[in-house]
């Protein structure tokens, strides 16, 4: 999406999800010369289900957005 990033992933706890992120978008102003709203929205996945929701929503929103035909269409997607 050219305004948004969604990122799933396992965060460390002990180190802290707020300075994850900071890390993160840091690395990525100085690297792509991307400038960040403040603050992040975050959601905690707790079951298999609510990952597989999340997941279908990310890979389907450059679909709604029109910016694609069929999540698999999305150029910018990494998943492991």
């Amino acid at each position: 999406m050219p305004d948004h990033l969604h990122f799933i992933c396992q965060i460390n706890h002990y180190r802290g999800m707020s300075k994850i992120i900071k890390e993160l978008k840091g690395y990525i102003a100085k690297t792509e010369g991307v400038r960040w709203q403040e603050g992040y929205f975050d959601h905690r996945l707790r079951s298999p289900n609510e990952y597989l929701d999340k997941h279908a929503y990310v890979r389907r929103n450059p679909v709604r957005a029109g910016f694609c035909a069929t999540p698999e269409d999305w150029p910018y997607t990494l998943e492991r």
